[in-house]
């Protein structure tokens, strides 16, 4: 399957063996492209290109993304440590709102403070 075709492609290196023995593979989720800058979008540079992460709470960032199921979607947040890599908190919900991201945010908080937060 192509970019922006949507579908499933099957990525190539094995993960390792899952239950019964079967390798272990990624799968990557093609969505067609919904969304384009339109001609007055400012573009803001990325800051973060190029900069090492040297220390714990250098740079955290969240994200959102959502899992289709067969009838919806249930809805993942996660905060994460670049510099261990460390998911530092995570929610699903069935409900996309913000009171489930901020609950992700305040766990996050509670175990330090980033001196850079990013998101989109």
């Amino acid at each position: 399957m192509g970019e922006g075709t949507g579908g499933v492609d099957r990525l190539p290196s094995p993960l390792g063996r899952g239950v019964g023995g079967e390798d272990v593979q990624l799968l990557s989720v093609n969505q067609p492209k919904i969304s384009s800058s339109g001609e007055n979008s400012r573009h803001y540079p990325y800051l973060l290109r190029g900069k090492a992460i040297e220390r714990p709470n250098h740079v955290w960032s969240t994200d959102i993304t959502y899992i289709p199921l067969d009838k919806g979607f249930i809805y993942l947040v996660a905060v994460i440590n670049w510099y261990s890599r460390y998911v530092l908190s995570w929610e699903v919900s069935s409900a996309l709102d913000v009171h489930f991201c901020l609950d992700v945010l305040e766990s996050a908080l509670s175990q330090g403070m980033p001196e850079i937060f990013n998101t989109d």
